[in-house]
């Protein structure tokens, strides 16, 4: 038996190129809320942590 292709079999279908179509310009990215230092936030951070520690401390 040869190993050729059935003659009957359909031709694959042409790829469509328009997934390799580059996009279009990324949209910047959205600005930051706090744009303060790591030390700001930092005191901020440990701001909330204290208000968290004093609401589970027992009366």
């Amino acid at each position: 038996m040869a190993a050729t292709a059935d003659p009957r079999a359909k031709l694959p279908a042409a790829t469509s190129t328009h997934h390799l179509e580059p996009w279009g310009q990324p949209s910047p990215p959205p600005p930051t809320p706090f744009d303060g230092g790591i030390e700001e936030l930092w005191v901020k951070l440990m701001g909330h942590l204290r208000d968290a520690a004093d609401r589970l401390r027992v009366p």
